[in-house]
């Protein structure tokens, strides 16, 4: 190999600060222990974001590193630490899961930014088997950990990533949850939340569209409608939002046949954006006006029916704090895999003085 020169460059130019010359190769983990005065194992795990190395450090390195257009070789990373420095993050493909991919997807990754890791997205798609890109990717350790969601109780992911003691984390729990680290909204408090909003409007029959049920978040927002029912002297009626190509005609019919005829429903809870997208022009059809004949109280993401359609009720899932403590929680799987894993419950925020908890029941 041959000798390199390095040093503070003397340029104006804005590029870098940094001067390196020949024709040696693409900078190493050598060239920025050299610049910094660091050893290079302390470079390599200040450029990994280990926590033992503070965090000025890490800047320091990670600057100089940006500086003189370090890029990690990847195969003689895997090679050297069995680690790709790749988070793999699983999203469904359906309209509902990619809407808020973006806040979703930006806010892990502003997570990941401070560290060495990158964070590349695997699609899975409803007709799929759901196993097929976790067992890719951990077949072929093309990622040191999996960020999933749409978790189910008994989800077989879950249990195959644990068997197989690979690090990940998930965005909604299991019957494992006190196993594994995840990130869930509380949508037992949400169902309450909203059915105590909409009794404030005076609505006394209700209708809860849920996600599909298989998901381990519809039945916890089914167990909430149950304890709601009865706090607030209610009737609530479930059903699942529909799962084909033609969800918008089949809400149609659901709510119409739901709607029409002597039904009492004089209020809805709608637990996916897509669904209240698609619902209220049935209800416009209907006849039915928003805020007078009928309230809608929705769950979102970003401030979207709240500035649009300030007569929808609303109950904000903060998805930017979501994201940030996946990140969090990714790491700490594949840095401390001994220690207990990270987990958080997020509880929706009230918007008044009046405590939701009017019984404190059995959480799910």
């Amino acid at each position: 190999m041959g000798n390199r020169t390095l040093g503070k460059s003397t340029e104006t130019r804005p590029s870098s600060k940094y001067l390196l010359s020949d024709d040696s190769g693409p900078p190493t983990l050598k060239d920025i222990a050299q610049l910094s005065g660091l050893a290079v194992p302390t470079v390599s795990r200040a450029l990994s974001g280990a926590s033992d190395i503070g965090l000025k450090t890490r800047e320091r390195v990670r600057k100089i590193a940006d500086e003189i257009g370090y890029v990690p070789n990847r195969a003689g990373l895997r090679l050297r630490t069995g680690k790709t420095n790749v988070i793999a993050l699983l999203m469904p493909s359906d309209l509902e899961g990619m809407n808020y991919s973006s806040e979703y997807v930006a806010s892990i990754a502003a997570g990941l930014r401070e560290t060495q890791y990158n964070l590349i997205l695997t699609p899975f798609f409803p007709d799929q088997d759901l196993m097929r890109p976790i067992r890719n990717i951990v077949r072929t350790r093309s990622a040191d950990a999996i960020i999933m969601n749409q978790t189910r109780e008994n989800d077989e992911r879950i249990q195959y990533l644990m068997e197989q003691d690979f690090p990940f984390v998930t965005h909604g729990r299991s019957k494992w949850a006190d196993q594994h680290p995840y990130l869930d909204f509380d949508n037992f408090e949400f169902i309450r939340l909203a059915s105590r909003k909409l009794r404030q409007k005076g609505r006394r029959s209700l209708l809860l569209i849920t996600p599909h049920q298989a998901q381990n978040y519809a039945q916890n927002m089914i167990s909430g409608a149950r304890v709601a029912a009865k706090e607030h002297d209610i009737m609530i009626e479930i059903v699942e939002e529909p799962s084909n190509q033609d969800g918008s005609l089949s809400l149609k019919n659901t709510v119409k046949e739901t709607l029409t005829g002597r039904s009492s429903i004089d209020g809805i809870i709608s637990c996916t954006v897509m669904t209240t997208v698609h619902l209220l022009p049935i209800l416009s059809e209907l006849g039915k006006n928003v805020g007078s004949d009928i309230d809608v109280c929705a769950k979102e993401r970003f401030p979207f029916f709240s500035l649009i359609r300030p007569d929808v009720l609303t109950v904000r899932e903060d998805l930017t704090q979501a994201g940030s403590f996946l990140a969090k929680a990714a790491l700490h799987a594949i840095e401390h895999p001994k220690d207990p894993p990270l987990q958080l419950l997020v509880t929706p925020e009230q918007e008044d003085d009046d405590p939701i908890n009017s019984l404190s029941p059995e959480r799910p």
